[in-house]
């Protein structure tokens, strides 16, 4: 029996296709990731690191759900707004991340590398009109946008599609955000996140922003707009107040690099009556900032008992940064500016009053200990998890009161944690531990006023992570262990379809089967296993009983069932169990008939390539941690039609495979072509027959002659990774036996 429809994970297997050629990928400029820069960065290396941190909104809010991509880790944050990373992406020793989420804009955060990191990450929804504006216009108008004292003047007739580069004549739409030095939560909203920059010349330095803007053009479908290149739009700064007195003629334009997670210096901006005039050739977070010399700043907080504030966060001038165990912090500030440093109401229990001194102008390279900031005495809440199943010991933790919650705090490596009660309560709350799988504890109820509470050991037990044992119990009454494979790595994981879901990994080792899958439920049975290799194995056709839950992009499994096992002993009847097996989500899919627009009808990317008749067939990718947004249609065409085909791919697109084989008497065509983080890739092969709608595997399978597949937003680590697998030909080639094997 066939336990998977390995023709499903033919998607990802033609973007291996295109990414594993013969031939070696580079991407450079025109792949967009570093905006237009006088440098190009590597894409860096995935590290092992420890980065924890929590997003929310202007208001403290937790976000749920927020994609957090770091290289080829990516996390979605929980319901408390945290997430954590075990490896991560460092480039040029900086480590990067991006953060996405619909409705709010996103941003790409960078600091310079630690094995230790906790990032507090505020995100601004794209319907706050105190600090953005959104405009819909004709391509063929000038259109001026304005917020908050910040205007941006977009020309007339000068925009292209940002992944084919061809000019755009039709309606825009314009999403503006524009950041404030002054606003209190600059230092969490920003790109970046320590305002360290690039300068013409290749130096290093600290920046001082007078402001920053982001302008996102696309068209009505929501496919990428950019400036052509030779028309400027003009953007004009506001002088914030707390820099009235600081006023040059003169100050560079930046732009940020999310590659390489740091401002460029590209343009300048000139003082025209008591504001800053400069002008951009194209559009990513555009930066107005004042370059100084680098210099540090160090110094305790303490409480009137004189006691460390630990774990708090400390903004200093337009950066910001947290204290460690003893109430220590140092940051990174520019030289020859007066700035203040200060904690803010809800950084401390919401203190009404904010604490904060003033700093004289250091000199570059100076390092200068600051007085000690005193705070009041506040209650703190501290604890400590144990894992006792070996899993993480990371957790968000934080407490509810009356119809209020605190900001939410994790626990560290060991487990430890503390939070600081808010100013003035007196009276019962409850204190909410949410597990990395996803398991909330009971609350734990704790009075406050009358001192420190200390929760001592909070226990959980969990054994999760990636991969995972299944317990094998034998007749004799002996338990096996079988390993399942770590998976994660592009080439394999969990894959949804409308009617199923199936674990696979590349080398065949987890194979794993949901039959009639929804995500509204969490109990399955009548599902099918398969693990072990050559030497031993199991198999449970139709008779495991699954628990499933997700955790943001990891799927975890609780299973029992019965089966049968076979090694160089032979074969046995056996009973299986496994709890906590993690497998991070692939790629999810659904499906389309009759498709004539694949761009209007099923959200395929503008420069797909599509014949004049319906495709009868399309595969719509809905969600992936690594391949963007896209799918794949099916034809029943021919070698004219590949040919047709080939000739609708945008001349601007660079040429990566162009092949012609036979295999088995089968005449096979294979093409791949990119542009920037978009991938086109055709396929032909003259022994598949024509697409059967009334034939129920053809939905699981999408065995078509001719195939199209178009992605966009494919991301550069998951190109690099490809660039990186080795043999590429060799590998290409069992790629293609496999999914001939299995049809």
């Amino acid at each position: 029996m066939k336990l998977v429809s390995f023709k499903a994970m033919a998607l990802a297997s033609l973007l291996m296709l295109g990414a594993c050629g013969e031939n070696e990928i580079f991407l450079g400029e025109e792949g967009g990731g570093n905006g237009g820069g006088n440098q190009t960065p590597d894409a860096g290396e995935m590290v092992d690191t420890y980065l924890q941190g929590v997003v929310t909104d202007a208001d403290g809010n937790p976000l749920q759900g927020v994609k957090v991509s770091s290289g080829t880790s990516t996390v979605y944050s929980n319901m408390a707004g945290g997430f954590e990373f075990t490896s991560s992406n460092v480039v040029d020793g900086r480590l990067v991340a991006r953060f996405e989420k619909d409705g709010y804009f996103s941003v790409v955060r960078s600091m310079r590398y630690e094995y230790n990191m906790d990032w507090t990450v505020v995100m601004v929804p794209e319907t706050d009109r105190s600090i953005s504006a959104s405009a819909t216009f004709s391509s063929s108008t000038a259109r001026k946008l304005t917020v908050s004292g910040l205007t941006v003047d977009l020309p007339a007739a000068s925009y292209i599609n940002k992944a084919t580069g061809e000019k755009y004549d039709g309606t825009v739409k314009a999403e503006m955000v524009y950041l404030n030095p002054d606003a209190e939560d600059f230092a969490e909203m920003m790109p970046g996140g320590d305002l360290a920059g690039i300068r013409a010349d290749g130096s290093e330095s600290m920046l001082l922003s007078y402001g920053m803007t982001s302008v996102n053009l696309t068209d009505v479908s929501g496919n990428p707009l950019q400036l052509d290149g030779t028309h400027e739009a003009t953007l004009t700064f506001p002088v914030p107040e707390g820099l009235a007195d600081r006023t040059p003629q003169t100050i560079p334009l930046w732009s940020f690099d999310e590659t390489a997670g740091i401002w460029v210096e590209e343009g300048i901006a000139q003082l025209r009556d008591g504001v800053y005039v400069g002008t951009v050739k194209h559009f990513s977070w555009v930066n107005l900032d004042d370059p100084e010399k680098e210099a540090k700043v160090t110094g305790y907080v303490r409480n009137d008992q004189n006691m460390p504030v630990k774990g708090i966060t400390v903004s200093i001038n337009q950066t910001s940064v947290k204290t460690d165990g003893n109430g220590y912090y140092e940051q990174r500030v520019p030289s020859d500016v007066r700035f203040e440093v200060k904690i803010n109401s809800k950084a401390y229990g919401r203190y009404k009053n904010v604490v904060s001194i003033s700093v004289d102008p250091l000199e570059g390279g100076e390092e200068r200990m600051l007085p000690t900031m005193i705070l009041p005495r506040l209650n703190m809440v501290s604890g400590m998890i144990v894992n006792q199943g070996g899993g993480s010991a990371i957790c968000s933790i934080w407490m509810t009161y009356g119809n209020r919650t605190t900001t939410t705090v994790k626990s560290d490596l060991n487990g430890n944690f503390n939070f600081y009660a808010p100013e003035g309560f007196n009276g019962e709350g409850q204190v909410h531990v949410l597990t990395i799988d996803g398991r909330e504890l009971n609350p734990i109820p704790v009075y406050l006023g009358n001192g420190d509470v200390n929760l001592g050991a909070i226990y959980i037990n969990t054994a999760t992570g990636i991969g995972g044992v299944l317990d094998v119990r034998m007749p004799d009454g002996n338990t096996r262990q079988i390993p399942v494979p770590a998976m994660g790595d592009g080439y394999s994981g969990v894959i949804i379809t409308p009617d199923m879901l199936a674990v696979a990994d590349e080398n065949e080792n987890f194979v794993f089967q949901i039959p009639d899958y929804t995500s509204d439920r969490t109990n399955f049975d009548g599902c099918s296993l398969q693990a072990g290799g050559e030497d031993e194995a199991v198999i449970c056709v139709g008779t495991i009983n699954t628990t499933v839950r997700r955790s943001n992009s990891l799927y975890v499994f609780d299973m029992t069932g019965s089966g049968q096992y076979y090694s160089d002993l032979g074969l046995f009847d056996i009973t299986l169990s496994a709890a906590n097996i993690g497998v991070p989500l692939l790629m999810k899919i659904s499906y389309m008939t009759n498709v004539s627009d694949p761009v209007k009808e099923a959200g395929f990317p503008s420069f797909t390539p599509c014949l004049s008749v319906p495709a009868p067939l399309a595969m719509i990718l809905e969600e992936s941690s690594q391949m963007g947004k896209g799918g794949m249609l099916g034809y029943n065409g021919s070698q004219n039609d590949f040919t047709t085909l080939r000739n609708k791919v945008p001349k601007t697109f660079s040429v990566i495979e162009d092949d012609t084989y036979e295999d088995e008497g089968a005449i096979c065509k294979d093409f791949a072509a990119y542009y920037g983080n978009n991938v086109i890739m055709l396929s032909y092969d003259s022994s598949i027959e024509d697409i059967d709608l009334s034939d129920p595997d053809t939905f699981s399978e999408l065995d078509a002659r001719l195939t199209v597949t178009a992605l966009t937003g494919v991301s550069d680590d998951f190109w690099n990774m490809m660039s990186r697998s080795g043999d590429h030909g060799a590998y290409l080639k069992k790629l293609r036996k496999q999914l001939k094997r299995k049809r």
